[in-house]
């Protein structure tokens, strides 16, 4: 498309008479001067409307934000006048306080701007049940990260009643973040320590102590009867945003030490909201979500597949075939809601 794109663009500025015209190389196609046309916010054709729609949908966003941010810095005030035992009570209470409140405002933000980014979820009443607070299995959620609106529609899918069961590796740089940063912290997030400075993006180096620390609190979560979710691709993807990158087996881990159920949030059309390349998002977009069990037993998954449990020898190999096994089943089913989407449109 790019190749006709810029042939149409040199016809337009070379004057070719009927006699003359010849069959231009590829070369010589390369060498013509183009047009260039003024760039439209955020690609994709879109115009001043569309800008004016993603305006709406920032304004929304930071102000469902606020209460979050604001309760989470008044109750960490409030706990540090308290004793470490009081304080260590009343983190547990802000925490599900805070992912109840932040569940209630950005779902009031999706709906504002449901008019022209319209969501489509397919088992969603599945996967709230499969999440509510009456099922204390172990469970992990597994999701495609293309996008910033991602998190922001994770959250929506949850059921409030039990979207306090959940927390959510994140990279630590995230926890840092004005604003954002303590909303994470204040629903009790875990982060992960990627090394300070790093500048290549395939770099996934982590701080091992601090590591270690975080994992075992994540892997006692979630064998403690709740659910831990993360992006196992490790990095938001900012390449074809249909082309899931390698998933991390070290997020695996806690899937290899705890016997969990496997749940799958699978979308497509989050980066036409708000593409990776860009600060602010908003743009309209036809979003679709798949949420399904695809595992009731991470146990009993890799028995049937030769691992033995418990052996620490074939830990790091049940984590790769863990980590490769789901990253082949998301890509096959954002396939096919890419299949869907085109259909319909």
């Amino acid at each position: 498309q790019a190749f006709f794109g810029r042939v149409s663009d040199f016809h337009s500025q070379v004057s070719v008479s009927r006699m003359d015209a010849r069959i231009m190389s590829l070369a010589e196609v390369e060498e013509a001067p183009l047009i260039k046309e003024p760039a439209k916010a955020g690609g994709k054709g879109r115009g001043r409307f569309h800008c004016f729609l993603a305006a709406l949908w920032n304004i929304f966003l930071v102000l469902c934000m606020l209460p979050c941010f604001f309760a989470s810095s008044f109750g960490f005030f409030i706990l540090s006048f308290q004793s470490e035992e009081r304080a260590k009570v009343g983190v547990v209470m802000m925490n599900s306080v805070m992912m109840r409140v932040n569940w209630a405002f950005w779902n009031l933000a999706v709906f504002l701007c449901s008019c022209w980014i319209r969501v489509h979820t397919e088992g969603l009443a599945d996967f709230r049940a499969g999440m509510s607070n009456n099922d204390m299995r172990p469970r992990i959620i597994l999701m495609n990260h293309s996008s910033f609106t991602d998190s922001i529609m994770a959250m929506c899918n949850l059921p409030m009643s039990g979207c306090s069961n959940v927390k959510i590796l994140a990279a630590s740089r995230i926890f840092k973040m004005p604003l954002f940063g303590t909303m994470m912290r204040g629903m009790g997030h875990v982060p992960v320590p990627f090394t300070e400075g790093l500048t290549d993006r395939d770099d996934f180096s982590v701080d091992v102590a601090e590591m270690e620390v975080s994992g075992r609190k994540f892997e006692e979560w979630v064998a403690s009867g709740n659910v831990g979710a993360w992006f196992p691709e490790g990095r938001l993807s900012y390449g074809d945003p249909m082309q899931l990158q390698q998933f991390r087996a070290g997020g695996f881990t806690v899937a290899y030490r705890v016997d969990c159920e496997v749940w799958m949030m699978v979308n497509v059309g989050n980066s036409d909201c708000w593409p990776a390349q860009e600060t602010f998002g908003g743009y309209p977009a036809s979003i679709r979500y798949k949420m399904y069990k695809f595992s009731s037993s991470t146990h009993d998954l890799l028995t049937e597949n030769g691992f033995i449990i418990g052996n620490p020898d074939t830990e790091r190999g049940a984590t790769i075939f863990l980590a490769d096994t789901l990253q082949s089943e998301m890509q096959a089913q954002m396939n096919s809601l890419d299949r869907e989407r085109s259909s319909l449109e």
